[in-house]
């Protein structure tokens, strides 16, 4: 009776050893939801880190390419070089500011659609301003943004200097400049290869102790290898670092065979000894990841004329040692610069080199310098994705 009325009741005792497994379940999912919970404040945490290792303090922390330009509002013909005195002497002294500032801009568009063009603010009288050389950065600096301003020697652009500076200190850079006497030009006579390599020249514009400064303060190394002339006054009219890897060398003009030999030890050093395709702007040029910008001078010319035989060259040359090195080729109009003896690499220079970083993780892997140089997690993606063009 009395376990038939238990029954009736509705009740009914559960027995010991489900009362047992009911309370090991409670404390294993307590157990498992105090994991999830140190899981997740573990994660916060390292979110926390990488959002501090993001953060952006300059536009060079951007994962983009980042280039400085101005428009050449102001140019003037100021003869400070060779080119400008032939041509004084031919009576083609009259600018056309239209014609430069539509070939500028054809420039920078393709830049623009490349990564983020930070302008200069125009300043009048300084007819030299849209030249971009009166800093370079220095990529291979980890723990800061270092640029080093220019001391120019080339008459009417020292005022320059202070523009730069008021720039890139506004934007948050370090800046520093070589001592007086130590005559340095910018990143037309400091082009960076990769890690902490740079090549350099001297002579007509900067000195050799200004490099050598740079080397000894900021830890890096200067292949200084050529000698300037009037005509070729900078180290962007005789090297042009093509790749992380390869870099095209006006080989006829190497001041210090020694510091050659050395470059060749970390670079394919390709030979151009033709002296009409430097002065014709081959060295001339920007690459941004695989695409190579150079000038086109084919409009200033007759079909029949040597000049226009010589640009030909020219084009024919650097497309070839683009495609054997998986590169294309942009041609873009310049010819009206030239009335002041500069090409397409005098109008622009680089505030980072994440193209070129991606460049090397691809190839190197993300343990590589270069890895260290960009955001972890974007050098780790790089180097798994298969599509690897679509970083650039």
């Amino acid at each position: 009776f009395i376990r038939n009325s238990y029954h009736l009741s509705g009740v009914r005792k559960m027995p010991k050893i489900k009362i047992v497994k009911k309370l090991q379940e409670k404390q294993q999912k307590e157990v498992q939801n105090e994991k999830v919970r140190k899981l997740r404040f573990i994660r916060k945490q390292q979110n926390q880190e990488e959002n501090k290792e993001d953060k952006i303090i300059t536009p060079s922390d951007l994962h983009l390419p980042v280039f400085v330009m101005t428009p050449p509002l102001h140019a003037e013909f100021v003869i400070n070089n060779e080119w400008m005195e032939e041509l004084a002497k031919e009576g083609k002294v009259e600018i056309n500011i239209g014609r430069m500032v539509y070939e500028w801009h054809c420039f920078y568009q393709c830049l623009a659609q490349e990564g983020i063009v930070l302008t200069y603010p125009t300043v009048p009288k300084l007819a030299d301003l849209h030249y971009i050389n009166s800093f370079v950065y220095l990529p291979h600096i980890l723990d800061k943004r270092v640029c080093i301003i220019s001391r120019f020697r080339a008459k009417g652009r020292d005022k320059e200097e202070a523009v730069a500076f008021d720039f890139l200190t506004k934007c948050g850079y370090e800046c520093h400049q070589p001592p007086a006497g130590f005559y340095f030009e910018g990143e037309p006579d400091c082009r960076y290869i990769r890690d902490n390599y740079y090549v350099g020249g001297y002579g007509e514009r900067s000195t050799r102790e200004a490099l050598e400064w740079i080397e000894k303060n900021f830890d890096c190394r200067i292949f200084k290898i050529g000698q300037t002339t009037g005509k070729l006054f900078h180290t962007d009219c005789l090297a042009f670092p093509i790749t992380p890897w390869d870099v095209l060398v006006a080989t006829k003009h190497i001041a210090d065979k020694d510091e050659l030999r050395e470059l060749e030890k970390v670079v394919n050093v390709i030979p151009i000894e033709d002296e009409g395709l430097l002065e014709f702007g081959i060295m001339n040029s920007v690459v941004v990841g695989y695409t190579v910008y150079t000038a086109d001078l084919s409009e200033s010319f007759s079909r029949n004329s040597d000049e226009y035989k010589t640009e030909r060259k020219k084009r024919e040359t650097l497309c070839k040692i683009a495609n054997d090195l998986g590169l294309e080729v942009v041609f873009i109009p310049f010819d009206e610069f030239t009335l002041q003896g500069a090409l397409l690499s005098c109008v622009t220079a680089r505030l980072n080199w994440i193209d070129r970083f991606l460049q090397i993780v691809w190839k190197e892997g993300s343990n590589s310098l270069a890895a260290a140089q960009i955001n972890r997690k974007v050098a780790f993606k790089a180097e798994q994705d298969l599509n690897k063009e679509t970083f650039l």
